[in-house]
């Protein structure tokens, strides 16, 4: 894997923070999620962005920005996980994070990370969601299965490398892959409820999106079919059958949804989602059936 190292900063100290940010053909919106993480009052950190094979001027902007904290990578396109697996190979701070080259990361998110590192490994915080004009549009809600996904986290280097970090073969749901690998080993994980994150709800990738969604979490299921749970499974069985219906494909949602079904037999939801794949495809037959007619 080719890896060049255009922006070099030789620390006299080991910086606290790695913030870890891949990009692939974000010229025109890298900037936002850079300035996001130099204007933090903790400024104890280096700003690693790990550029994955663009054919933009993500590398020019980047190295613009001018602030020795700042350290560029470029690796032939591999995928965000493995961006993020190399920033984290040439990180030299204590603990990672990592941040979408899209987002950005809150105000006072490193002043308050610092102030709570100690309480675990991992320190999870939450996210909201806005659009292109900064509007808030929702708040991350808990589901009663599972811990939400952290909208930013922060975990200890060593820590990260212990499980290999992340895998590599996701380009979906690899947080909540790796969150499940870190359960596994009684890592401490340390929730808070402080925004750390400014999420940006993309309106483009939609269909893909979901296709990808579908993937990773069938890929999760597979993997780690003896150790997640009952009710882990019923919500992403679940999850796969309505990312299914939405794009279209109603025999695998019901596939899935009846999977979900044979765990939890009365949930409700998921009944109606069922009878939703019939009535939608019979009016599907009868409008097709019209039109030839």
């Amino acid at each position: 894997m080719k890896t060049e190292l255009s922006v070099i900063y030789f620390v006299e100290s080991q910086p606290f923070f790695s913030v870890i940010i891949p990009a692939f053909n974000r010229g025109h919106i890298i900037g936002r999620a850079i300035s996001s993480v130099l204007g933090q009052s903790f400024q104890n950190f280096e700003l690693i962005v790990v550029d994955d094979g663009s054919q933009d001027n993500t590398g020019e902007v980047v190295k613009q920005v001018g602030d020795e904290r700042v350290r560029y990578f470029y690796q032939t396109n591999s995928g965000v996980s493995a961006a993020r697996n190399i920033g984290a190979n040439v990180a030299n701070g204590i603990n990672l994070i990592f941040l979408d080259s899209d987002d950005e990361l809150g105000e006072e998110a490193l002043a308050k990370f610092n102030s709570v590192i100690h309480r675990g490994e991992v320190i999870q915080f939450g996210f909201v969601k806005v659009n292109e004009t900064s509007s808030i549009l929702k708040y991350p809600e808990k589901n009663k299965f599972m811990s939400k996904l952290p909208g930013s986290f922060c975990i200890k280097r060593d820590v990260f490398k212990s499980i290999s970090g992340y895998d590599e073969r996701l380009a979906y749901s690899e947080n909540t892959e790796m969150f499940h690998r870190l359960s596994l080993i009684g890592v401490r994980i340390h929730e808070e409820q402080f925004i750390s994150l400014r999420y940006y709800e993309s309106i483009t990738g939609g269909s893909k999106n979901r296709h990808n969604k579908i993937a990773g979490l069938k890929y999760i299921l597979k993997k780690h079919d003896k150790t997640v749970s009952k009710n882990v499974k019923f919500l992403y069985n679940q999850i796969i059958g309505v990312e299914s219906f939405k794009v279209g494909d109603y025999q695998m949602a019901r596939y899935y949804l009846f999977k979900a079904l044979k765990i939890h037999p009365w949930a409700w939801k998921c009944i109606m989602r069922i009878l939703n794949t019939y009535i939608i495809q019979s009016s599907q037959r009868i409008c097709s059936k019209t039109e030839k007619n």
